[in-house]
């Protein structure tokens, strides 16, 4: 059984969170980028053959990748994409027999959903390919008005709200080897290209639809409702009881005052570059970004418009910067800090 992971995306509805992290390393709980709980999440089904696409020259999200490697004990195959392959097209480079199965997942994804499930579902029906759906109700707006054909300049009918029940693909599929005769090698082709294509073929379409809850992690509000979900219900998503228990004493963290409160900014100039300043650490020289300590009667924002003003000139107002997140440090002494990065 073979998984493929997607993490080519650009994800510019994440900007600017994204042009500081690639989209699958950033966090889902402090500590835990989405891409580590998915891989967390296939290891405790057993799965353990997996491939990961990501953009072209993303030194990150390869280092991080061959971060998890050594941390889970794991040979993960990285396709790169020299050129875009769409939301599928990576998976024609694993040369997959006809009668193998791949569960095709998007790096994006949180769902407490049993991968087991729809391996079993999709191998007994036999399908080219199993979508996994899930049910949402849309609400069209108040006050709908039906024209008539012949004139219309006449009303005929009038609503004032309406219910419409849609499935959604959730961002995890199921794909039979042969499926993947419908598209080239290095054709940039999306999963519901493929799947029309399939269907002109007559070949079998399968759906899973039943109870899980799936979270699309492609917006700020997306993430933060999957945040609050994970952090609410961590044992639905992972079964790693010792895992579970280093991310309990993160939250037992949370609820002590820091000692030390600290504000960065990354800066980034017109043509692309991040700017930062040298600062003496004993008689080396470092970079680092702009930032310092939150005085006692400011907020971590606050703070970080005075020491942009103080360090560089720059005149910001707190609506103009963004919080790319925040991290707590504990060192060997026990001084905790908390602190905020901004953008």
């Amino acid at each position: 059984m073979r998984a493929l992971i997607i993490a080519g995306g650009k994800a510019d509805r994440l900007h600017p969170d994204s042009s500081v992290l690639p989209k699958p390393l950033i966090p889902i709980y402090p500590s835990l980028p989405m891409l580590e709980l998915l891989l967390r999440q296939l290891i405790q089904h057993n799965i353990i053959d997996i491939a990961i696409d990501i953009p072209f020259n993303d030194q990150i999200l390869r280092y991080f990748v061959n971060y998890y490697s050594k941390l889970f004990g794991l040979k993960i195959q990285i396709i790169e994409e020299k050129e875009p392959l769409g939301t599928v097209g990576a998976a024609k480079f694993l040369d997959l027999r006809d009668d193998e199965i791949l569960l095709l997942l998007n790096a994006d994804l949180l769902t407490d959903l049993s991968f087991y499930s729809i391996i079993e579902h999709h191998r007994a029906r036999s399908n080219a390919v199993t979508v996994v759906l899930s049910k949402k109700t849309l609400r069209l707006p108040v006050g709908r008005y039906g024209l008539s054909e012949k004139n219309p300049d006449k009303i005929i009918s009038h609503w004032m709200t309406t219910k419409v029940e849609v499935y959604n693909s959730i961002g995890a599929n199921v794909l039979s080897g042969h499926a993947l005769q419908v598209f080239k090698r290095g054709e940039k082709i999306h999963f519901p290209v493929m799947v029309q294509r399939l269907l002109f073929n007559a070949s079998d379409i399968g759906a899973y639809h039943g109870s899980f809850s799936a979270y699309d992690m492609n917006t700020p509000d997306e993430i933060l409702l999957a945040r609050q979900a994970f952090s609410q219900n961590p044992d639905i998503f992972l079964k790693d009881s010792r895992f579970l228990n280093q991310l309990n004493i993160q939250k037992s963290v949370e609820h002590k005052a820091p000692q030390i409160r600290y504000s960065g900014i990354l800066v980034q100039d017109d043509s692309g570059n991040y700017l930062f300043q040298k600062r003496l650490d004993g008689s080396s020289v470092m970079l680092s970004t702009f930032g310092g300590e939150v005085d006692t009667d400011e907020s971590h924002l606050t703070a970080a418009v005075r020491e942009l003003r103080e360090e560089t000139g720059i005149e910001a107002t707190p609506n103009e910067l963004k919080l790319i997140g925040k991290i707590k440090i504990t060192d060997s002494n026990g001084l905790y800090a908390q602190c905020a990065f901004f953008f």
